[in-house]
């Protein structure tokens, strides 16, 4: 090989080397802009605002409002009862629930937003005053819940996991 070859063959080395390089430093700065452009505090904010609107429309009584807090292939666990995986199991649950006009209110205590923008977990307590339809006394229950939100395509946050104890 001659030098004019061994020559040529060394610049496009270095030129491919050199740009490998600026292609993965452009990477890590875009993903670091990315990770930057997440306000985790506004997406909290947001949950706060959402789990604020459900209990509002927990006490209109209408169930349509609160399915659209779910997403499609949601699970529902409620206590006493086996746990509800999809829109219309949901919808039937939560018809049921809000019939008897119960009382719903309940306290965030934590809402934590993954790095990446795209999950989201609430958890508190809640306390639920109902009709008992049995012996149609006045109940109160108090429990604990764990909400698991996904962004959706559209932007919007949707409960994928609502467990309640």
């Amino acid at each position: 090989m001659g030098k004019l070859q061994r020559a040529m063959l060394s610049s496009c080395f270095i030129a491919a080397w050199a740009l490998a390089g600026c292609s993965q430093a452009d990477r890590q700065q875009t993903a670091s802009v990315q990770t930057a452009a997440v306000d985790v505090n506004a997406i909290a904010d947001e949950i706060r605002r959402i789990e604020a609107q459900w209990v509002s429309e927990y006490a209109s009584g209408n169930a349509d409002s609160l399915i659209a807090h779910y997403a499609p292939d949601a699970t529902l666990m409620q206590p006493g009862v086996p746990a509800v995986r999809g829109m219309d199991r949901i919808a039937a649950a939560m018809a049921d629930a809000i019939k008897d006009g119960a009382a719903f209110s309940i306290d965030t205590e934590k809402v934590e937003v993954a790095k990446s923008g795209d999950w989201a977990y609430s958890r508190g307590t809640y306390t639920l005053a109902a009709t008992n339809r049995g012996n149609k006394l006045d109940g109160r229950h108090t429990g604990s819940y764990l909400t698991i939100y996904k962004k959706q395509d559209d932007g919007s946050w949707k409960a994928v996991e609502d467990i309640t104890t």
